[in-house]
């Protein structure tokens, strides 16, 4: 299928689509079209749909899981500071973030925190 006078191949816009996250704007740019085309190509075939929307749901799950490793690294960083009792404010920010408590949490709060290393 050809629009606009350039002949795109529709394993070469998926292509492109998978490359750029599922931005058509990025994938457009790939293919030396304009972002109208791949929009285009979505309407009448069903497989360059797919590709945008499999390409979108990676990038974001990707971001999750970059945000999971941030939040784990965290929590090792505050971790190791409560074991060394070196930041009472770490183990203060654990408790008002992740903790369940009826009362609020100041810095006068004693937290005891119980670390299996295993």
């Amino acid at each position: 299928m050809g629009i606009a006078g350039v002949m795109l191949n529709k394993f070469d816009i998926i292509n492109a689509i998978h490359a750029a996250g599922g931005i058509i704007k990025h994938a457009a740019l790939r293919m030396g079209c304009d972002s109208s085309t791949i929009y285009l190509w979505m309407d009448r075939d069903k497989d360059v749909e797919q590709a945008v929307k499999d390409s979108r749901k990676k990038r974001e799950q990707s971001y999750i899981d970059n945000d999971l490793e941030l939040v784990e690294a965290a929590r090792k960083v505050l971790l190791r500071s409560m074991e060394n009792d070196t930041n009472v404010n770490a183990a203060t920010f654990v408790a008002k973030t992740k903790g369940k408590f009826e009362t609020p949490v100041d810095s006068s709060t004693r937290v005891t925190v119980n670390i299996d290393n295993s």
